[in-house]
């Protein structure tokens, strides 16, 4: 399966950025012993709205939320999107530009957090999975 970035993806300023990865410790010990990042499948991460298109692409559709044919077609769409989720993993990384209370607040208590550098990770990854000509 080809790793892709997501659609619109923010690029860090430069490739020698500091990146962190929060990580419980069931993770982290996946990690130290088998030198694998875990990927998530996009369905099943804590936020049930992630991987959904934000309610602004939705409106790019030209459709009206209470004309029924409408809604239905939506509601296609918002279906549609929700089962390719299934279909996607992801493993998320922190833009290191200070300190993050909420991660840690999330992570902290029995959480560590590791730091690496983009271009280390960007080419770990693609070392092992070469983009498409």
């Amino acid at each position: 399966m080809p790793i892709e970035s997501y659609v619109g993806q923010l690029e860090p300023e430069t490739e020698k950025a500091a990146i962190w990865r929060f990580l419980d410790m069931d993770k982290c010990r996946h990690l130290m012993a088998t030198s694998e990042l875990y990927f998530c499948r996009a369905d099943l991460l804590s936020d049930e709205r992630a991987g959904l298109p934000l309610e602004e692409y939705l409106a790019t559709f030209g459709l009206h939320p209470l004309d029924l044919n409408d809604r239905r077609e939506l509601l296609n769409h918002i279906g549609s999107n929700a089962q390719f989720r299934e279909g996607f993993y992801v493993s998320c990384w922190h833009l290191f530009r200070a300190e993050n209370r909420e991660m840690w607040k999330k992570y902290g208590d029995e959480g560590v957090a590791i730091t690496s550098r983009y271009q280390l990770l960007n080419r770990s990854i693609h070392r092992r999975n070469p983009p498409p000509r």
